[in-house]
């Protein structure tokens, strides 16, 4: 089906905090259809997690991501990548643990 995709290079900005219907799979067609983001805010988005490493990889223009109240996000993807626009990450009341933030 990633055939239909059409790619809009336009979009520079989400913002869908607190969806809680928004899921990993919601996010990863977003990051596909939305190349040239530089800002996603997923605050609050409860059930997205790899969702969130997913945009970091397809969307190397992004200088902000918001991830405030996560519980369940995981950053170890993020090993062995480099996201050299990235300037703010944000994690505030997230269970981040010592280890994802060594990776960071």
């Amino acid at each position: 089906m990633d055939t239909d995709i059409i790619v809009n290079f336009q979009v520079k900005s989400l913002h869908l905090s607190s969806n809680k219907r928004l899921r990993d799979e919601n996010i990863e067609m977003f990051a596909k259809i939305c190349p040239n983001l530089e800002l996603l805010d997923l605050s609050s988005c409860k059930c997205v997690s790899n969702g969130a490493v997913e945009v970091l990889r397809r969307c190397p223009k992004i200088m902000y991501l918001s991830l405030i109240y996560h519980s369940k996000v995981e950053l170890f993807g993020m090993i062995n990548f480099h996201f050299p626009n990235l300037e703010l990450l944000r994690l505030s009341y997230s269970e981040v643990d010592d280890g994802s933030l060594f990776i960071i």
